[in-house]
């Protein structure tokens, strides 16, 4: 039983992510310079954050792929926490310094 508790959960979050990730990706690939605006950095040529914006959106619709069935899926769901540690490591560090 708590196994499929465990798996309802990781759903649950995989979709969060996937959610999360279209609203970031489809930000950098239409309006990265709301998005930097918003970050409140200095200007940058936008060619160098639309191409994020295909890898995230890419990486939301693996998130929705796996949460339809992820009991096999250990490796994409590692990669996928090991990426939101580093990105919130990163944003830490900037907003530190």
């Amino acid at each position: 039983m708590a196994q499929k508790d465990d798996v309802k959960v990781l759903k649950v979050t995989l979709i969060i992510v996937a959610v999360s990730m279209f609203l970031y990706g489809f930000g950098f690939l239409f309006v990265p310079g709301l998005l930097v605006k918003l970050g409140g950095t200095n200007p940058v040529e936008f060619g160098w954050l639309r191409w994020t914006g295909g890898v995230v959106i890419a990486l939301g619709i693996g998130c929705l792929m796996v949460s339809s069935k992820p009991e096999k899926q250990g490796i994409f769901v590692t990669s996928m926490a090991l990426a939101a540690l580093f990105a919130g490591l990163g944003n830490l560090y900037s907003w530190i310094m």
